[in-house]
C-alpha cells in the first residue's frame, strides 16, 4: 500500500493511503498528479491533524462500504459540536470531497432550521457587536 505523507496546520505528520486520499479528495489527486513518485509530502495550511483524522475516517468508511447502515453511521458521524462541524465542513471544501461538504452542509443546515437570528449567534458563538439599528 503506498502513503503520502500530510503536514497539517498544527504541524503534525500523518501518514495517508495515497490511493484512498486521491479518489475522495480533488485537491490531493491534483497535487499528487504533479509530483513523481515515491516519498510525498502534501502541506495543508488550514486543516488540523484532529479534522484530518475525521476527514480519513469518512473516506475510509466511505470508500470500503464496510458499513452495512452507511446512512445511519454518517448521521453519526456528524454529530458534533458546531465548531466541530463548522470546521469539518471547511476542511471538505478545501479538500473537494463532495460526499464530506453534502453531509456536513446538510447537518449545520438542520442545526439552523427553526432558530431566530440570536440562538443562531449563541449556537455557533458568533459575537454580535452590532447596534440595535443596525439589523
Amino acid at each position: 500500500m503506498a502513503m503520502i505523507t500530510v503536514e497539517c496546520s498544527d504541524g503534525i505528520f500523518i501518514d495517508v493511503d495515497r490511493e484512498m486520499a486521491s479518489s475522495m479528495s480533488g485537491v490531493i489527486r491534483k497535487q499528487l498528479a504533479s509530483k513523481p513518485q515515491g516519498n510525498i509530502t502534501i502541506t495543508l495550511d488550514n486543516i488540523t491533524s484532529n479534522t484530518l483524522m475525521r476527514v480519513l475516517d469518512f473516506c475510509s468508511v466511505h470508500s470500503s462500504r464496510s458499513v452495512p447502515n452507511l446512512k445511519l453511521w454518517d448521521e453519526k458521524f456528524v454529530r458534533l459540536e458546531p465548531g466541530e462541524l463548522c470546521e469539518l465542513a471547511s476542511a471538505a471544501y478545501h479538500l473537494e470531497i463532495k460526499p464530506l461538504v453534502d453531509l456536513t452542509c446538510k447537518a449545520i443546515a438542520k442545526l439552523l432550521k427553526g432558530k431566530s437570528p440570536s440562538e443562531i449567534r449563541r449556537t455557533f458563538n458568533i459575537l454580535y457587536d452590532f447596534t440595535p439599528g443596525d439589523d
